[in-house]
């Protein structure tokens, strides 16, 4: 009995694996400026309906030696109504630990007179300190008649010791300070008077 009960386990495995969640690590070299991420067969499993589909978390790997500014742009494969609809959705994108991106800008089009153009967003981080950031990129990939479909990170640019919170100079909070001073003088001498 414990025997059948172990060929069912492995039948279900192997008859239901799109319910497995995918998943890449790739290490981001800030000298590359373009990522390809594909997605075939396994990866993309077939379904009842002939597409084949998948969800996927992958991670990118960011070392840097120093404080920064950092940018890059997803792109998303976006052929929906084509004759051999592809996509791929991403749903999610931030570090596991670290800070948000202080801008986002919204999903649209690359060109917008185009139906199978490619949807676009870029990230921007004003400063980020030295360290090591994992970026979890999660969503699902589809594709109708062929199991291939990608989505891009592209125009990774790093600006080493951008800063976005200046210091004062002393200078400054020297005169600042003489200022304040002025005034309260005046204000007391006329309080006086």
């Amino acid at each position: 009995m414990k025997s059948i009960k172990f060929f069912v386990f492995l039948l279900c495995l192997s008859v239901f694996p799109g319910a497995f969640l995918y998943a890449q690590t790739i290490n981001v070299d800030l000298s590359d400026p373009d990522y390809y991420r594909p997605f075939y067969e396994p990866e993309l499993v077939k379904q009842d309906d002939g597409s084949y589909q998948c969800v996927f978390t992958d991670t990118f790997v960011f070392t840097l030696a120093e404080g920064g500014k950092l940018s890059f742009t997803l792109s998303e494969k976006d052929s929906r109504g084509m004759f051999f609809p592809e996509w791929v959705d991403i749903t999610d994108a931030g570090f596991e630990d670290g800070a948000a991106p202080s801008t986002v800008t919204p999903w649209e089009k690359e060109d917008p007179y185009y139906n199978g153009s490619n949807l676009v967003s870029t990230y921007t981080w004003d400063y980020l300190a030295d360290g090591t950031y994992n970026l979890l990129v999660s969503g699902s990939a589809y594709a109708k008649s062929y199991p291939s479909t990608h989505y891009w990170m592209e125009n990774v640019t790093f600006e080493a010791g951008a800063s976005s919170d200046p210091v004062p100079e002393p200078s400054t909070l020297l005169i600042l300070g003489i200022g304040l001073l002025g005034f309260s003088g005046f204000f007391r001498r006329k309080k006086n008077n």
